[in-house]
């Protein structure tokens, strides 16, 4: 008869037993025949969950890190996920604020699916928990219906790539609340960019300052005095603006710059509308303004 191999599943294998019993027919094979023969020693199972991993030389009980499967839970309202967490997010009652772990690790894992389809008309936010999306410190706002992806951290220079992405023809969006550094990089493949609202300045009887800084498309109405419109460079980047002014003909008007100098096309500063909308195109070199008008607009 054939020889049949048995481990004994008992507290003597877990203890490291030597006992080698058996028949002619039947042996067993003991926890310490184990350990001789395949250096597997008895490894107590320490916390629920853990896997057992080699390190070359031991085989030790330790927590799975990163990359893993996601546990998928339900959640309703605000939460702050945890390594390996895939989160079933409903906001069909409201719009509300998924966070990210605090102090992530290469690898982990952070799952997250519109659990009834309601992303579009109430958005799922993502804190970033100061950590970056995509190579932005910022947070992400999910806006498209049925969205379904995972989050998985890089490191510190990119943070959290969506390494999954399932439906389309939406939008998901980096909500920013400082300037976006490219450091450097062009940004690719827009469609458009669009901008929520002009920046109006309102009406002017004396002297101001136009800085471009708070917005790069301003309006300002003029009125019948002797004024200087000075533009400003302060924390101001290299760039296009434009500047719609309204019944700018009717002030005695002096353009001016906080630094460098302005340049006209021609030579000549334009010669604005009295009664009407004149729009004055400028590109801010860093030190020098170059401005052209386009006037008289109907």
């Amino acid at each position: 008869m054939a020889t049949r191999y048995k481990i004994i599943t008992t507290a003597k294998i877990a203890t490291g037993s030597d006992a080698d019993t058996g028949t002619n027919d039947e042996k067993y094979i003991t926890a310490k025949a184990i350990k001789n023969s395949h250096n597997v020693p008895s490894v107590v199972p320490s916390t629920d969950g853990n896997v057992l991993t080699s390190n070359g030389t031991d085989w030790i009980s330790e927590a799975v890190t990163g990359g893993g499967a996601v546990d998928w839970i339900a959640k309703t309202t605000t939460y702050t996920a945890e390594n390996g967490d895939g989160i079933l997010a409903d906001t069909s009652s409201s719009a509300w604020t998924l966070t990210l772990p605090a102090t992530p690790s290469v690898g982990d894992v952070i799952g997250i699916s519109d659990s009834n389809s309601t992303f579009d008309t109430n958005n799922l936010t993502v804190a970033n928990n100061s950590s970056k999306i995509h190579g932005v410190a910022e947070s992400l706002v999910v806006d498209l219906k049925d969205a379904s992806f995972l989050l998985v951290y890089t490191g510190s220079d990119t943070g959290w790539k969506l390494d999954t992405y399932l439906q389309a023809g939406g939008n998901i969006t980096l909500k920013l609340t400082d300037d976006l550094d490219a450091d450097n990089h062009g940004i690719i493949k827009a469609k458009t960019i669009g901008f929520n609202s002009e920046y109006d300045n309102g009406s002017k009887t004396a002297s101001t300052t136009i800085s471009f800084s708070a917005a790069q498309k301003q309006k300002i109405t003029l009125t019948e005095n002797t004024l200087t419109l000075t533009l400003s460079t302060t924390d101001l980047k290299v760039g296009n603006y434009l500047l719609k002014i309204v019944n700018g003909g009717l002030a005695t008007l002096t353009w001016a710059s906080e630094s460098g100098s302005i340049y006209w096309a021609g030579g000549t500063k334009p010669e604005l509308t009295s009664s009407g909308t004149d729009l004055i195109a400028l590109y801010f070199d860093g030190t020098n303004w170059y401005g052209q008008g386009s006037l008289d607009f109907k």
